[in-house]
């Protein structure tokens, strides 16, 4: 059998097959990317829009269950019943005040009170 014998540029080059290698995946992955790029905003735009979505239907979740809570509370009847009406719907009873605290994060941390 007869060996072929390399060139002096070859043998030098061998040891960088792997970078020739990596510089070819580079290139193939900018031209693809290049071709595709509606495609790939497209992904990531629905890719924002499904998290924003999920966002919503887990606060949704949460708003159904609060309310489901309070319709059983106001079905049961009684006195849990006559508070959550009375503080939804902000009703006092006669001689009666009703003192607002504000949060500590709002600019005046004063209470007042509101009189009917």
């Amino acid at each position: 059998m007869e060996e072929k014998s390399e060139t002096g540029l070859a043998r030098l080059l061998r040891p960088f097959a792997w970078a020739r290698r990596i510089v070819y995946v580079v290139i193939l992955a900018a031209l693809w990317l290049a071709l595709n790029a509606n495609a790939v905003t497209d992904f990531l735009a629905a890719r924002i829009q499904r998290n924003e979505n999920k966002r919503s239907v887990i606060e949704l979740e949460r708003e159904f269950s609060e309310l489901s809570d309070e319709k059983r509370a106001l079905e049961s009847g009684g006195f849990p019943a006559e508070k959550a009406i009375r503080e939804r719907f902000k009703m006092i009873r006669p001689g009666e005040r009703i003192i607002v605290l504000e949060s500590p994060t709002e600019p005046s941390s004063n209470a007042r009170i509101d009189s009917p």
